[in-house]
């Protein structure tokens, strides 16, 4: 790898990049280059950033030292809702990405212009962004975002997501009262939003890392797990409750290949697992967006991780005190960590193999199908205020959270997510593609017509008895998480009716965004006129496809 060119003048970086742009031999090529892989690809990059630096000078002015970022979008091809439960991801880069212009100032304004239609521009300044007083613990910080997100600042505008990173550093990292230094942005995308490939996580990562290079002063060595917290628990602020896993892939995936990584409760980067040859993947956007830090979208990707919560109190509660070996180990790592990782995930389960799947299938037997709030409340009194501050500010799901199918997809996803990168490695292509399709039915909020499976999606006692008794694989387990979409789950449907299509399922957080689709190679020829015909032209949506090339992670040039 080539080294970092680092930050230049508004002149360097114009002519470094109008040079680049015409293929002649610079240190902005040669890094684009090593970034990007190849010589096309890379002049394409210098020309895209010549635009930038040339809209960046006139917003800002040409008398600016300036840095070049990039942040790409992430697929995550199995193990989805499952990276804050201790589950493996197996995600991959995405050859399109954010690419920032940055400038430091001498004040503490944000300010990040888009060339994107539907952007345009926002501001804000951090001071008026921090709480009244320093926040103790991540409770703390939880309670307050939430607040924050339902009165002040949360919704769908853009520059929401540049202040997660910064408000997050300077309530945790550094010393109370400090004063930063803000930024200019000047950015495009050709992530398309809301199409789950994690563009506002994408934007938390290149403002949290200028933010840490503009502002280096009184601030310790963060190591990449403490920065993945930082992602991560920063974009709670706008009011979801999600992980760090997009974060991890953004930051972390390499070119070429698949990276299995698990990010809950500590960082653990696993052997890369090869793209299948003779096969494509691409994504196929729905048309449908959802806005997840907003009603109703908020409470309904909120409502599962409740349900996992339960899952999760009930596992602490029956082995934190037991003793084993695993059990020892994993609590003596803990006892360092910050108190919410003081438990058992279901990854963890899973991943060091605490329970047989048999005894999975006995535990759950065990767990209510369905729980009230007050019930969950009045089962783990002693996390009372916790659960109360993880539910004050999202809506009970009517009929209440269906805990025990939940965990049963949690556990499931959590199996095939583990068994993901053998499989690619041992080159069985339709054992990876099948499970794709049991995830996608633990999605699917259509009507299921089929016994066989209903059966897998909605568990009850004589089904987990019967899958214990007959040695059920665990993988083949779908449950019901339930954020896929009516339109996806027909999107779906009509893929899979492509003889040469082995494997489609939804992409990213869920209700709206894209859909995954692996087939033997060249199988989008036949597809593309089947999908126009029968989903984009029925629905009046647009018709948009990316191929999925794994590509590097997120950084400056």
């Amino acid at each position: 790898m080539t080294a970092e060119i680092g930050e230049l003048s508004v002149q360097q970086y114009l002519a470094l990049a109008a040079c680049a742009s015409r293929g002649e031999k610079n240190a902005l090529l040669d890094r684009a280059i090593a970034l990007h892989g190849s010589r096309q690809s890379a002049i394409a990059s210098a020309r895209r950033f010549a635009n930038l630096i040339e809209h960046f000078a006139r917003r800002f002015g040409h008398q600016r030292a300036i840095c070049l970022y990039e942040a790409p979008g992430r697929v995550n091809l199995m193990g989805m809702h499952i990276d804050h439960r201790g589950g493996i991801c197996n995600p991959m880069a995405t050859r399109e990405r954010i690419c920032a212009v940055c400038s430091r100032r001498s004040d503490d304004l944000f300010c990040a212009h888009s060339m994107n239609s539907g952007f345009a521009e926002g501001q804000f300044r951090l001071a008026e962004r921090l709480p009244p007083r320093p926040l103790r613990s991540l409770g703390e910080w939880l309670t307050w975002s939430e607040i924050e997100a339902a009165t002040s600042y949360g919704g769908k505008h853009f520059i929401n997501y540049f202040a997660c990173g910064p408000v997050y550093l300077a309530c945790f990292h550094y010393a109370w009262g400090q004063s930063f230094a803000g930024a200019d942005f000047v950015f495009d995308s050709d992530l398309p939003p809301s199409a789950g490939m994690s563009s506002s996580s994408a934007l938390v990562v290149l403002a949290t890392d200028f933010f840490l290079r503009s502002n280096p002063q009184g601030l310790p060595s963060l190591s990449i797990h403490q920065l993945l917290d930082v992602y991560g628990n920063g974009e709670w602020y706008i009011g979801t409750r999600g992980g760090k896993g997009d974060h991890a892939a953004i930051k972390l995936c390499q070119r070429g290949v698949i990276q299995p990584l698990a990010t809950t409760p500590d960082l653990r980067i696993l052997r890369p697992a090869p793209i299948p040859q003779g096969y494509d993947f691409f994504l196929y956007t729905s048309g449908d967006e959802a806005n997840k830090s907003v009603e109703p979208f908020r409470t309904a990707f909120n409502t599962p991780v409740m349900s996992y919560e339960a899952c999760e109190m009930t596992l602490t509660s029956a082995l934190w005190q037991q003793s084993s070996a695993v059990l020892d180990e994993l609590r003596a790592a803990r006892a360092t960590m910050d108190a919410k990782h003081h438990r058992i995930y279901l990854g963890d389960v899973v991943n060091y193999e605490i329970f047989s799947e048999a005894e999975i299938y006995r535990f759950l037997r065990r767990l209510p199908r369905i729980m009230t709030r007050a019930e969950i409340v009045a089962r783990f009194p002693e996390h009372a205020a916790a659960i109360q501050a993880g539910m004050q500010h999202a809506s009970e799901p009517e009929g209440g959270y269906h805990v025990r199918d939940v965990a049963a997809f949690g556990f499931g996803e959590c199996v095939r997510a583990r068994d993901a990168g053998p499989l690619l490695a041992a080159g069985d292509v339709r054992g990876f593609a099948a499970m794709m399709n049991v995830s996608q039915l633990g999605d699917r909020v259509s009507d299921v017509p089929d016994a066989a499976s209903r059966r897998v999606k909605f568990l009850d006692d004589d089904a987990l008895s019967m899958m214990e008794e007959q040695g059920f694989p665990l993988r083949e387990i779908a449950g019901d998480f339930r954020v896929s979409t009516e339109n996806i789950d027909r999107l779906v449907a009509i893929c899979l009716s492509c003889p040469d299509v082995l494997g489609a399922r939804l992409s990213g957080a869920g209700l709206g965004g894209a859909v995954i689709v692996l087939g033997r190679e060249g199988f989008s020829e036949a597809l593309d006129p089947i999908l126009e015909r029968n989903y984009y032209e029925p629905l009046r949506k647009e018709f948009r496809k990316i191929r999925i090339l794994p590509s590097r992670g997120a950084g400056f040039y």
